[in-house]
């Protein structure tokens, strides 16, 4: 899988509507208390700087800075 790409993808997504931010957070935090901190972290690594270089953040996009700031910690 090519997390970072699958990451841009969901970034684009929640660009146009289509995934909510705030419930993609909150699957990225179910997945990484699972164990899957690498894979989350890698994820949302590469749908953070594409949500956060937008005119405005879509509301949701500091809970997914959060997820990924605990996933890059552990």
């Amino acid at each position: 899988m090519d997390a970072p790409l699958v990451g841009h993808d969901l970034a684009e997504l929640v660009g146009l509507g289509t995934v909510k931010a705030n419930r993609l957070a909150a699957s990225a935090r179910t997945a990484a208390a699972t164990g899957a901190y690498a894979t989350t972290w890698t994820l949302l690594a590469g749908a953070i700087p594409a949500l956060l270089a937008r005119d405005s953040a879509p509301p949701g996009t500091g809970e997914l800075s959060a997820v990924a700031a605990d996933c890059a910690e552990r």
